[in-house]
């Protein structure tokens, strides 16, 4: 069976003053328990969907809890400006 994921609106961390509330992206992850372990990771606004697959949300940022299994542009600038990549 293959996982899936939830798709949750979360407030980041700024990457260099580490502190929250900083920007909205749309986060992909199995569950809120899992998303709170992502690089980042500050607070959920809201989980917008359920039980989506990664082929449906590919365009979205996914952490599956060890690896990030999709990236945006943005996101993937502010993992480097904080080096968590």
């Amino acid at each position: 069976m293959s996982t899936t994921y939830n798709v949750y609106e979360t407030y980041t961390q700024h990457p260099t003053k580490k502190d929250g509330g900083w920007r909205l992206h749309f986060i992909g992850a199995p569950n809120r328990a899992t998303l709170e372990t992502m690089p980042l990771f500050s607070e959920v606004v809201l989980c917008q969907w359920q039980k989506q697959h990664l082929e449906d949300i590919s365009d979205l940022v996914v952490w599956d809890g060890a690896e990030f299994l999709g990236l945006t542009a943005e996101f993937a600038n502010d993992l480097m400006m904080s080096g968590d990549i």
